[in-house]
């Protein structure tokens, strides 16, 4: 039986270096990290769809600031 190893993401949250897992979402990404992000729809076991849009957060992704909802 083979082990499938996802490849690792740095990220910054906040300024602070982290690193997750390849697709891991980002709301995923701030909790695994103890950063709070407001949010009422969200649950892993489900397909997100952004319904409540409380997780709406701001991305910067090569000085290009964007935002986004962290939950897809």
């Amino acid at each position: 039986m083979s082990t499938v190893t996802k490849k690792a993401c740095n990220i910054k949250i906040n300024g602070k270096a982290a690193s997750v897992p390849e697709g891991t979402v980002i709301l995923e990404a701030c909790k695994q990290n103890d950063v709070p992000v407001s949010n009422l729809c969200y649950n892993r076991k489900l397909v997100p769809f952004a319904a409540c849009r409380t997780c709406m957060i701001e991305t910067v992704v090569d000085g290009k600031k964007e935002l986004v909802y962290s939950c897809t």
